[in-house]
């Protein structure tokens, strides 16, 4: 079985780093010359993996699965999607989702992490699972 692992890069916003905040997600927003400054640098540069999303590849190639970490979905064909979920860009995710199940309806997608754990509901209208 092909597993895509998502930590999705959104093209405006950057990563949403969540195991920064607990899980959740964070998303800077700043005016003024040092803040604007300040937020490129943290879109651009500030780069936190997703252990969780490691830690099942590891558990899932250990069962003979193969896996792939992604920043975006650009047709990719896997059996399971999973995506890392945030409160900062659920909207993001979702409309990948769709994206997903648009192009794959046979495939199985879900979200992992603490924003889709706590509301599921967010990803349910469109996901298979939730972790």
């Amino acid at each position: 079985m092909d597993i895509g692992f998502f930590d999705l890069k959104h093209s405006k916003l950057g990563f949403a780093n969540r195991d920064q905040t607990g899980g959740f997600g964070s998303q800077m927003d700043a005016n003024g010359l040092v803040g604007n400054v300040v937020c490129s640098i943290k879109k651009q540069h500030s780069r936190l993996p997703v252990l969780s999303l490691a830690i099942l590849s590891s558990i899932a190639k250990n069962h003979g699965h193969k896996t792939y970490f992604c920043e975006q979905f650009k047709g990719q064909k896997f059996d399971i999607y999973l995506f890392a979920s945030s409160m900062a860009h659920s909207d993001f995710e979702v409309a990948e989702c769709k994206r997903i199940k648009a192009k794959f309806p046979n495939a199985k997608v879900g979200f992992i992490g603490p924003f889709a754990s706590e509301y599921p509901d967010v990803y349910l209208e469109t996901a298979d699972f939730v972790i």
